[in-house]
């Protein structure tokens, strides 16, 4: 089922989804309980990567910023010198925690960053629709050429290269399909043997009893 097209319900306070008091949804007539309805995402662009320093150093920023409560996903963008912050707001009808963009610009100084709060792009996020629907049943795979290729290359190298992946996989197929014909057969004399010196220990067995 694309949970994106899930019906909205209410919940069993008679509150609708959406409004913030009990986030529910129904799916194949069931209904159920969502943590959090509409949040809150902000993306700081045109950061100093001299703040950022480097990859290892802005993966641990984007850690610490998980381990925040109110923090649903967060992703810092050392190459675009960048951060997307999904997360709770303050005005949240939910009991969960909950923070604003204010208390995140603070977080981000103590750790060095320092943002531009009036450039900030901050809007309202589905996180039914765009977070937890869409990780069952994602709108678009995405798909990267192999190293060394561009994305135009690879589209038009494709569709060969998978016919002769295809090819490449029938021809070991049937290779190792003639070599093990070919083995048995070539034990087939062995097998024989032993099935005769088994049944004549058997036969001496029962004439012995």
């Amino acid at each position: 089922m694309d949970r994106r097209d899930a019906p909205i319900g209410t919940g069993s306070n008679g509150a609708k989804t959406g409004s913030g008091v009990g986030p529910y949804v129904i799916e194949e007539g069931k209904q159920y309980r969502m943590p959090y309805r509409m949040v809150r995402k902000v993306t700081f662009s045109n950061l100093k990567k001299a703040e950022l320093l480097d990859l290892p150093h802005s993966a641990r920023l984007q850690y610490r910023l998980m381990l925040l409560g109110a923090v649903i996903k967060a992703a810092v963008d050392f190459d675009d010198a960048q951060i997307t912050i999904i997360y709770n707001p303050s005005n949240a009808d939910n009991s969960s925690d909950k923070t604003s963009q204010g208390e995140l610009v603070k977080m981000l100084s103590k750790e060095g960053v320092h943002v531009d709060p009036s450039s900030a792009r901050d809007v309202d996020y589905d996180y039914y629709t765009e977070l937890y629907a869409n990780s069952h049943n994602p709108k678009t795979i995405k798909e990267s050429p192999p190293y060394g290729y561009t994305a135009d290359e690879w589209s038009a190298m494709r569709s060969k290269w998978q016919k002769k992946m295809t090819e490449t996989a029938t021809r070991k197929r049937e290779k190792f399909t003639r070599w093990q014909a070919s083995y048995l057969n070539s034990k087939l004399g062995i097998v024989q043997k032993i099935a005769e010196e088994h049944r004549s220990e058997v036969e001496k067995g029962s004439t012995t009893n």
